[in-house]
């Protein structure tokens, strides 16, 4: 039997609705074995992207890190260790709330929302970019310097064509072009020096 795929059960789901853990979203502090890092992937519409796919890794996986996407961000953790921040204030910080019988948070790295949130190109940005790095136009040898992308049917129609013979037009000669003279020559050779040549 397949999976039923309920959107209103996953909003009413508790296992789906608790935050995460490995990152400090649940504590507010950030956990010593966290390691979180965007990287490159295959955009569809890159123009639109800024920093990249984001992922997290857990330091105490041995031998390879274990990568989570936002579907996999891990909700409890028997290993879960406060990061500490450094310094001598950090650690007079981490003393004074012991003393008081506080909980974490002064002297700790602190949950950063900035990893989380999604934040991405503005319109403003788009296009300085594009101004900065125009688009390279796609010519080919039948396109007249023109981008196939901006061509209308009266250029496709009126622009050079491949033994193709327009009303009005006599037929081509049997005489090849100096170009494909070259062409053939190259392959064939005009003495010995062909690539099939025996």
């Amino acid at each position: 039997m397949t999976i039923i795929e309920d959107p209103n059960a996953d909003a009413r789901s508790l296992m789906y609705r608790a935050p995460c853990i490995c990152n400090g979203e649940k504590t507010g502090v950030q956990c010593k074995h966290f390691w979180g890092f965007f990287k490159k992937f295959a955009a569809a519409n890159a123009d639109t992207v800024r920093d990249g796919e984001k992922q997290r890794s857990c330091t105490l996986v041995p031998g390879w890190p274990l990568e989570f996407v936002d579907e996999e961000k891990p909700t409890r953790c028997n290993r879960f260790e406060p990061r500490k921040e450094p310094g001598l204030v950090a650690i007079t910080k981490r003393a004074a709330v012991r003393l008081v019988g506080g909980k974490e948070g002064p002297g700790y790295v602190r949950f950063d929302d900035s990893f989380e949130r999604f934040n991405p190109m503005t319109e403003e940005d788009i296009k300085k970019l594009r101004e900065e790095f125009p688009d390279r136009p796609v010519v080919g040898r039948f396109t007249m310097g023109k981008n196939p992308m901006s061509m209308t049917p009266d250029d496709i129609i009126n622009g050079p064509q491949i033994g193709i013979v327009k009303p009005g037009e006599s037929a081509p000669s049997s005489e090849l072009s100096e170009e494909t003279s070259r062409a053939v020559d190259g392959l064939f050779g005009s003495g010995d020096d062909g690539i099939f040549k025996k």
